[in-house]
This record gives C-alpha cells, sequence and structure tokens, in this order.
C-alpha cells in the first residue's frame, strides 16, 4: 500500500510539473506575440503621422504663392514619446522630415524626403505646426 501512495505521489509531482512547463512555454508565446501585435501597432502609428505630414507638407509645396495652414501635433503617438526634425542636406540640395521614438526599445525612424523645406518643429514649446509657402520654398515652425 505504501509504494502505490509514494508512486501517486511521484506520478502527481510529475505531472504538476509537466503542466508547469506547458503553461511556461504557453506564457512566453502568448506575451512574445502580444509584444509583436504593439511594436507593429506603434510602428503603424509613426508611419501614420508622417504620411499626415508629408501630406501637409506636399499641399504646402504645390499650392500658390502666400499659402499658410495651422494644424496641431500629439505631444505623443502611442502613448510613447518622440521626436520630429527637419533635416536639409545643404550639399545635395535635400531636405528630409524624421519622425523617431525617444527612449523606446526598438529602433525605428521614419523618414520622409519633403523637398525645399525650412524650418523646425519643436513639439515641446507649442503642438501647432505653422506652414507658409513663400516663393518656391515651405516655410515649417511652432
Amino acid at each position: 500500500m505504501r509504494n502505490k501512495k509514494s508512486q501517486s505521489a511521484v506520478e502527481f509531482a510529475a505531472l504538476i510539473t509537466l503542466m508547469f512547463l506547458i503553461f511556461t512555454v504557453f506564457f512566453f508565446a502568448v506575451s512574445t506575440k502580444l509584444i509583436d501585435i504593439q511594436r507593429d501597432n506603434d510602428v503603424a502609428s509613426l508611419e501614420d503621422f508622417g504620411t499626415f505630414l508629408q501630406n501637409e507638407l506636399r499641399l504646402a509645396s504645390t499650392a500658390e504663392d502666400g499659402y499658410y495652414s495651422e494644424f496641431n501635433i500629439p505631444k505623443s503617438l502611442s502613448g510613447r514619446d518622440y521626436n520630429i526634425s527637419i533635416i536639409t542636406y545643404e550639399d545635395i540640395g535635400h531636405t528630409d522630415l524624421v519622425i523617431e521614438y525617444v527612449n523606446y526599445s526598438i529602433d525605428y525612424e521614419y523618414v520622409i524626403p519633403v523637398g525645399d523645406v525650412i524650418g523646425s518643429i519643436d513639439k515641446s514649446k507649442n503642438t501647432t505646426v505653422k506652414v507658409l509657402k513663400q516663393g518656391n520654398v515651405v516655410i515649417v515652425s511652432t
């Protein structure tokens, strides 16, 4: 009788260990998938915002001289802080709008060629962006 109780206890411990192992693997797989989904959503938010800005700047560049527009930008994207900058490469006559997350686990930036754009966007001071076209140049400021 004693051997059967001991054997049952060992089998029970083995079963519990196996169930714990299965649960751990399942939990790891689900959490990895959720992290991937969140990362994809964060990247999509950054790209959607970049496309919005690109459309606004394209509209300004094709508009008549004196075109003026204002729009608001969010302080964060998907609850995450981001940087936005306009980088001009004077030697090749090219300007990019760069949007990237700050202090985030993924290293991702969205770079948009924007043509003849000058100025800067500083969302820490003001979230209202002003766009003005003078001559062939689009001027951006906050």
